[in-house]
């Protein structure tokens, strides 16, 4: 083996994933032509890593050799959609989702990036075949209320959320969708009742007591909303 893939392996196994980076980018320059392999471990460490404008280059040199390779598509989408390149990322999950329709995660992504976009009625198509594929998955449920929301059909999209913390009381995310709707729609008094049923799944989670006292600010409940703040 290699005496840089040897390193890089090392490093792997001892879980110091950013270690193999250097050794993996000096196997590649030396040798453009690695295994996929190779370059996905590389483009995941830098992910993992947060460098992320390198992960762009180098995964746009791995799918100009591996443009099949979904996992290679899938995570550079996740890197450009991290750097709000949200073009980019499309045009490598739909070349990804072409190849195989039915990957889970590239479908996942696609739907988050195209919300990201402001295009809800794609991504609620998206999210609407992945639920019908795993209807008790929370988090496709919560996606496809943020599609609606993004189409400005809060009642569903509300509907949705509801969905979402019915199955997995503990996607504190949801409880957050389904506060701010109702604080948007001036409707403080269901804010206060789901806080209270979001504390009661996920006890003194900060992000909940935070919600909790934006909603006792808007009904000029201020004391109780210093207690939170």
């Amino acid at each position: 083996m290699d005496a840089r893939l040897a390193s890089a392996q090392t490093a792997l196994n001892e879980g110091r994933g950013y270690a193999a980076i250097l050794p993996l980018i000096e196997l590649i320059e030396a040798d453009p032509n690695q295994s996929a392999s190779v370059y996905r471990t590389l483009l995941m460490q830098l992910y993992l890593s947060g460098k992320l404008e390198a992960g762009i280059a180098w995964g746009e040199a791995a799918i100009k050799l591996y443009p099949r390779d979904i996992d290679i598509l899938n995570v550079l989408g996740v890197i450009y959609r991290r750097l709000s390149r949200y073009r980019d990322a499309i045009r490598v999950l739909d070349q990804a989702a072409k190849i195989n329709p039915n990957n889970v995660a590239v479908q996942s992504n696609r739907g988050n990036v195209l919300i990201d976009m402001g295009d809800g009625v794609r991504a609620e198509a998206v999210f609407a075949k992945l639920i019908r594929a795993d209807p008790s998955n929370a988090e496709f449920l919560r996606q496809a209320g943020r599609a609606l929301l993004r189409q400005g059909k809060k009642g569903p999209a509300l509907s949705r959320f509801r969905q979402a913390v019915a199955l997995k009381s503990t996607l504190v995310e949801a409880w957050l969708d389904i506060i701010g709707v109702e604080h948007d729609q001036q409707n403080n008094p269901a804010a206060e009742i789901d806080i209270a049923r979001a504390l009661a799944a996920n006890p003194n989670h900060p992000r909940l007591l935070e919600a909790q006292a934006i909603v006792y600010r808007g009904t000029q409940q201020f004391h109780r909303a210093d207690a939170f703040l």
